[in-house]
């Protein structure tokens, strides 16, 4: 846990909450959307999905999903 960033690594899917307090004056809420990435073909039986928690925003959707096509295209041969 940093001041921008709140990380989660975990083996089980599970519920999970995170409690902090609002600046002074501002308000406590947080609106987030879950967004999972998978290749369309996997390459063997193991299947590696990637889930993001992001803002509820067209604009933070865009940028993980570039994000995520960057990094796979370097990974690619």
């Amino acid at each position: 846990l940093d001041p921008n960033h709140c990380h989660i690594m975990t083996e089980q899917l599970q519920r999970y909450t995170l409690i902090g307090e609002s600046v002074p004056g501002g308000r406590a809420i947080k609106i987030l959307r879950l967004v999972a990435f998978a290749p369309a073909m996997p390459p063997s039986m193991d299947y590696s999905i990637r889930v993001y928690v992001v803002e509820d925003t067209q604009d933070a959707l865009e940028v993980r999903t570039l994000t995520l096509c960057f990094c796979i295209g370097a990974l690619s041969p």
